[in-house]
């Protein structure tokens, strides 16, 4: 990923940001697929649906660029389970 004129990367996500302690909580995507290496068509938010079905798994993001061989996943599981 490249920073913008302003030092910003853009990810083509919707994020809500709290100036008090200076956090993210993501909203949305303003791309909601992504067309892989393989020209396969790949819904995000999809895998993180499926990925959150897992009784352990707490929350979850999907991330790839067009074009990108394979997804990259960041999974939170439950620390008491």
């Amino acid at each position: 990923m490249e920073q913008d004129e302003k030092g910003y990367i853009n990810t083509g996500d919707i994020v809500l940001y709290n100036p008090k302690d200076r956090s993210l909580v993501l909203l949305d995507r303003s791309k909601n697929f992504i067309k892989l290496s393989s020209a396969m068509w790949v819904s995000p938010t999809e895998v993180e649906f499926v990925l959150c079905k897992c009784p352990i798994v707490q929350q979850s993001f999907v991330w790839a660029e067009n074009g990108a061989d394979f997804l990259v996943a960041i999974v939170g599981v439950q620390s008491d389970m």
